[in-house]
């Protein structure tokens, strides 16, 4: 009962033959009894997030409370104090409403307690677990009365799969940022590493990865650039697919990512064109877990300020010369081109027969066509392209070039190389002969 007094009753009696009464009192105590705090407002329900869904509500937004027992206990006041919240390290961290300020075993405002939030912590999943607070009056629990109101709500965290994590270069150390790797390739020369030696390849939540997947994106020299790895010593394996302008590498197996990390650490690319110069190479990378990609990883191939050679083309095959003759061109279709010089300055082109040479051969530049000859120096259209020296008694033929000789008026040059023997009885062995030429860079 609501109420706490003393109350007074009349007790008469009575016999059957007189009326007489004579009346006794006595008095019953009432002593009040506290009733706990009521929900008086909103819901309480078990929440379920997805693993790294961020901050969700816990939606105790409309709840109210009041006090328990009536009009007589209207005046009390009330307090919230919060017992028990979910492990913030395994499991996930409740905030207040402004998401910045975490909550921890204590007392709240009511409108703290309706903004409260839940976070899972990364990629943690599982529960439930609980997050419980009280309700608690000021009138007390004296004669067995009650001045708490307990409750708690069920979390329980779902699990979404994560990405493959892919970085070529943990630390930045070459320059490129983020996940990617930039390096620099030298033409002709060796393969180079597309990945640091600090790359990074994880999954939190797979102890195996399915593919890692490599595309060079802009080939520009054919078949002559190509992307390389060993796999030697892991169960992987892989395959090569071509396309307009790509080349990719595929890595594959349901294999333990340390050996998928064996392998991402030796991966290269290889050009062997003459003319490799040019346009930067890009490289991206692509690991999967059988659910889920990475996020792309690029490595930047920058074409180095190398050395490109001269490259000779349209070369013909054997000449047949024919006793006291003056001189046949050896190679009269042949074109020289070099893609990063623009001229021959301090070069030169070097002329020798390799095999089976006497004193009886020679090399000369027969004139003919835009060629002349001045003494020792050698003319194109009326321009010193160079001078020459030997040539006679099996001895090399050598043109050192000047400033003028570019490769249009190289390539006249090298046509007008001829072979003549002084002998009338001549060797009539095959004679191999080599052209070599310097662009004096």
């Amino acid at each position: 009962a609501d109420a706490d007094a003393d109350t007074i009753y009349e007790l008469a009696s009575t016999d059957s033959v007189t009326w007489s009464a004579t009346s006794n009192t006595m008095t019953i105590d009432i002593d009040a009894v506290n009733d706990a705090p009521i929900q008086t407002g909103g819901t309480v329900s078990n929440p379920t997030v997805n693993e790294d869904s961020g901050k969700t509500s816990l939606g105790l937004a409309g709840l109210t409370y009041g006090t328990g027992g009536g009009a007589d206990e209207a005046g009390q006041s009330l307090v919230y104090e919060v017992m028990v919240i979910p492990d913030p390290v395994f499991f996930g961290t409740i905030y207040l409403a402004d998401g910045i300020t975490t909550v921890s075993p204590g007392f709240y405002s009511l409108t703290d307690l309706q903004g409260m939030q839940f976070e899972p912590a990364p990629n943690q999943n599982g529960g439930p677990s609980f997050v419980q607070w009280r309700v608690v009056d000021n009138g007390g629990t004296a004669n067995g009365g009650s001045d708490t109101l307990s409750q708690s709500m069920m979390l329980t965290v779902d699990p979404v799969n994560d990405a493959p994590m892919l970085d070529l270069d943990a630390d930045d150390s070459s320059g490129a940022g983020g996940n990617d790797f930039t390096t620099t390739f030298t033409p002709l020369g060796p393969p180079v590493l597309i990945v640091d030696s600090d790359s990074v390849l994880g999954d939190v939540d797979h102890a195996n990865l399915q593919s890692l997947t490599i595309e060079l994106t802009n080939v520009q020299n054919g078949a002559d650039e190509a992307i390389m790895v060993d796999t030697t010593g892991t169960s992987l394996s892989l395959s090569i697919s071509t396309g307009p302008g790509t080349y990719t590498l595929t890595i594959f197996g349901d294999a333990p990512i340390a050996e998928y990390q064996t392998v991402l650490s030796k991966v290269m690319y290889s050009n062997v064109s003459l003319s490799s110069l040019g346009t930067d190479r890009i490289v991206t990378f692509v690991a999967n877990d059988g659910l889920q990609d990475s996020l792309v990883a690029t490595a930047s191939v920058q074409m180095g300020a190398g050395n490109t050679p001269p490259l000779w083309s349209n070369l013909g095959g054997d000449i047949i010369y024919t006793e006291n003759d003056n001189g046949t061109p050896i190679q009269p279709l042949i074109t020289v081109n070099d893609v990063d010089s623009p001229n021959f300055d301090g070069g030169s082109l070097t002329i020798s027969i390799a095999a089976n040479a006497t004193a009886n051969d020679w090399l000369r530049i027969l004139p003919g066509g835009n060629i002349t000859l001045d003494g020792t120096s050698v003319l194109v259209s009326g321009v010193t392209i160079g001078t020459y020296s030997g040539g006679h008694n099996g001895s090399d033929l050598v043109i050192n070039l000047n400033a003028n000789a570019t490769a249009a008026s190289v390539t006249e040059l090298a046509r007008q190389i001829a072979y003549v023997n002084t002998s009338d009885n001549p060797d009539t062995s095959a004679r191999t002969v080599g052209f070599v030429l310097n662009d004096g860079d």
